[in-house]
């Protein structure tokens, strides 16, 4: 049920200086230019085919040509158009659509893993005027996405039985399209992502509020959850609401010491743009001897403002882990003594996705204190600069900024609380990430809230590196939550 209060603040919600940005995805001209170079050097590395050779069929919309099959190498697959077909695996090809020469064979070279998967997507770009543009790099399939906007797009191949399942589609639009992998996801036992780019669009998506907020939420209702569908920032993107608990409290924790100026600071933005009555402030000292400091705990302490605890401790962790021990809320809200919270409301949106089923750490945008883009999840704020939607729309993320982060009480404990021997709070919760993505947990990044961070994170020892080196080993290799391909666009000679 929709919550009025969410409702109320629907215009506060957007950032200030941060209009839609276009059609998604969306990328700077600089890196366009950068794509385009590097499309001409760049072919799909070969693919390697097994015993397992199905037949596909691909339904062509009208005005797909007759020999749209005609360049590919994996020569076990039929254009149709009307007839049902009888192959095992089956695709949808757009007018416009151009298939690489090697897509099929990619995707049957990926269907020869163990275990098969239902559901194959690969990578995709825009032809236009001779020209290779927009790439959708994407990563492997995860609900945060798949609500946030269609990540899994064409070329889309679905098992025979799956498709049944899930109702063909019912026109060739961008609003059937996603409805149709959304209903397509919500039963697919196994699905797999093919790190090439293997199709190229004849233009850039374009759904609207309201047909994309009616497949999303079709799909919740299908699944049993909670939430609906509202706009995101950039347009073809849309965040969840979900409803608030009956005056459900948040516990925010802020651990300081010898500082009143910056926890003033902090303080002051959090009762000016919270928007929400059931929060309770925790701070606790690290064992402040500054008078100014001393005297504005005994301020707030006699106007019930905050709690003011004690605990001697240079590790972030430990005192957020002893805040969070005594804290009464059923979500806690984690924050550096150096943030500004600035977006007005900002607790509902970060509370609408730590209600999420799947959801870890939740965290918002960082800028610095010129505005700067800092973080936006895993991606630099470099990159977010040429392609504005990685820091524009709701996304998981393998990590989030340590200024800022929530997370519901109980999964908080029952993970274990944060390791108290990372001193830095991004390295507390770096670790708190990567230890609840193998719980199988979503963390989460949203654009709807922007932080400001007007100081420096805690040093970290030579001993913390090389504890957090251990913990960021999973990412070594690669980022589940964000493909390699934009950093590799972007630092390459091109353009």
């Amino acid at each position: 049920m929709r919550n009025g209060l969410l409702d109320s603040l629907e215009t506060l919600f957007a950032r200030a200086g941060q209009p839609p940005a276009g059609a998604f995805p969306v990328v700077s001209e600089a890196f366009n230019r950068r794509y385009a170079a590097w499309r001409r050097t760049y072919q799909p590395s070969a693919a390697v085919m097994g015993e397992y050779t199905p037949h596909i069929d691909v339904i062509g919309e009208k005005g797909v040509p007759d020999d749209a099959l005609k360049s590919q190498t994996y020569r076990r697959c039929t254009l149709l158009r009307d007839a049902p077909g009888e192959g095992e695996y089956l695709m949808y090809l757009f007018k416009g659509d151009v298939l690489h020469p090697d897509a099929l064979r990619h995707f049957v070279a990926a269907l020869n893993a163990s275990p098969r998967p239902d559901l194959l997507f690969a990578d995709e770009d825009v032809h236009r005027a001779g020209a290779r543009l927009h790439p959708h790099f994407k990563c492997a399939l995860n609900n945060v996405d798949l609500l946030s906007y269609n990540c899994i797009g064409r070329p889309l191949l679905v098992r025979r039985s799956l498709h049944d399942a899930a109702k063909p589609m019912t026109a060739f639009s961008e609003e059937a399209a996603y409805a149709y992998t959304l209903r397509c996801a919500l039963r697919a036992a196994r699905t797999a992502h093919i790190d090439e780019v293997l199709l190229s669009r004849a233009a850039l998506p374009a759904l609207s509020d309201t047909q994309g907020r009616a497949c999303i939420d079709a799909y919740l209702q299908a699944r049993g959850w909670d939430g609906y569908a509202v706009g995101g920032l950039c347009k073809n993107t849309f965040r969840l609401r979900t409803s608030l608990r009956a005056k459900e409290q948040v516990s925010i924790i802020i651990p300081n010491k010898n500082n009143v100026r910056r926890l003033r600071r902090l303080l002051e933005s959090i009762e000016q743009n919270a928007l929400y009555p059931y929060y309770r402030i925790r701070i606790v000292d690290a064992g402040s001897e500054n008078l100014d400091t001393l005297r504005y705990y005994e301020l707030l302490r006699a106007n019930r403002a905050a709690d003011v605890l004690t605990m001697p401790s240079e590790s972030t962790a430990a005192l957020w882990n002893f805040g969070a021990r005594s804290a009464k809320g059923a979500l806690l809200l984690f924050l550096r003594p150096d943030t500004v919270m600035d977006t007005p409301g900002f607790l509902v949106p970060l509370m609408d996705q730590t209600h999420r089923a799947e959801a870890g750490v939740v965290g918002c945008a960082m800028a610095s204190g010129d505005g700067a883009l800092l973080a936006a999840g895993t991606a630099p704020a470099v990159l977010c600069e040429n392609v504005p939607w990685l820091g524009q729309s709701v996304r998981a993320a393998s990590l989030l900024h340590g200024a800022c982060a929530m997370l519901t009480s109980d999964l908080f404990f029952h993970a274990g609380c944060f390791d108290e021997t990372f001193f830095s709070a991004g390295g507390a919760v770096a670790e708190m990430c990567i230890r609840l993505m193998r719980r199988g947990q979503s963390n989460i990044y949203t654009p709807a809230v922007t932080a400001t961070v007007t100081g420096t994170d805690a040093s970290p020892s030579e001993k913390e590196r090389e504890r957090l080196e251990d913990v960021l080993r999973p990412l070594s290799q690669r980022d589940p939550c964000l493909s390699p391909r934009w950093m590799e666009v972007w630092d390459s000679r091109g353009g």
